[in-house]
């Protein structure tokens, strides 16, 4: 999608799937903290690279393997 934001896309899926299931309630927070953290970076421009080291942040901050994992494969 050319010109789209992961924050975009990330609310359109939330929007189209997410919030209809039964984990809705823990996938709006998911959703929020990536926009505030990712949300401004253009989908056709993300890379492996990006993403590994979003990741390791996380890792290093110290967050659960469970909430990196829900982070990484929203």
């Amino acid at each position: 999608v050319t010109g789209a934001t992961l924050g975009q896309l990330l609310e359109r899926t939330y929007e189209g799937h997410w919030g209809r299931t039964r984990s809705a309630k823990v996938m709006r927070h998911v959703v929020d903290v990536l926009r505030r953290e990712t949300g401004h970076w253009p989908v056709d421009r993300i890379d492996y690279r990006q993403l590994r080291e979003y990741g390791e942040g996380l890792i290093r901050d110290g967050l659960a393997n469970a909430t990196v994992n829900r982070r990484m494969s929203a």
